[in-house]
């Protein structure tokens, strides 16, 4: 039946697929991407590219879209291309939508949540149309390497907290794929509990203030904050 029916596969995939997610998790990061990484690529590069793989309902590349936006503005965020990659139809629906429960926005402080959502009857918060329009969101399964090769080539890759789910030799493959995307110059993070586990050869490991990271080379990665 899974075979013959894209439907039910679909149905299948939401079904087993783990969508726990939240705005502005692992916040240190968050700051390192958009108060340094980002800014000393804009200053080499009209537009940055930064892919969420494994997006689930979309929260965080919207998380990066808001920080971006609160620290410089909408013409900075316009030079930014963000992406949210996941394989289930249905979390992607639900990131395209914008709309969240409160327990989701739990990592937001209130006056945050109340400038970027509106409210819609205290059950639901819908983002708002500024920050919407500035992420884009693709079905890809990050298991298959002919898709894969095909992305274009991001200079950020946020791989965070979606490891945990597959085995060693799965783990190898999509972050070999992820990495041989990974453009010259560019860094991909990982969840702060998957670092470790991903320091196999395939990139190099840096690290800024205890964050860590990884490049194609060690001494690559963010400089001072930057003007713009």
């Amino acid at each position: 039946l899974l075979q013959k029916q894209g439907e039910e596969f679909d149905r299948c995939i939401s079904a087993v697929t783990i969508k726990e997610t939240y705005f502005f998790r692992e916040p240190a990061y968050l700051t390192l991407l958009t108060q340094r990484v980002i800014p000393d690529m804009l200053k080499r590069k009209q537009t940055v590219t930064i892919l969420s793989a494994g997006c689930s309902t979309g929260a965080e590349p919207y998380s990066i879209a808001i920080a971006l936006h609160e620290l410089y503005g909408q013409q900075v965020l316009e030079r930014c291309r963000i992406t949210g990659m996941d394989v289930d139809p249905e979390a992607l629906r639900k990131a395209r939508s914008g709309v969240y429960s409160p327990y989701t926005l739990r990592g937001m402080s209130d006056r945050r949540r109340d400038r970027y959502f509106t409210n819609r009857d205290d059950r639901f918060y819908q983002l708002i149309p500024e920050i919407r329009s500035t992420v884009s969101f693709q079905r890809v399964n990050l298991l298959d390497q002919g898709s894969m090769a095909r992305l274009e080539p991001p200079d950020i890759i946020l791989y965070r907290n979606v490891s945990i789910y597959f085995d060693m030799d799965r783990r190898i493959q999509v972050f070999s794929s992820l990495a041989d995307r990974l453009s010259s110059g560019g860094v991909l993070v990982t969840g702060a509990s998957e670092t470790l586990a991903h320091d196999i050869g395939v990139l190099a490991l840096a690290a800024d203030e205890g964050l860590f990271y990884f490049t194609h080379h060690a001494g690559e990665g963010p400089a001072e904050p930057a003007e713009m």
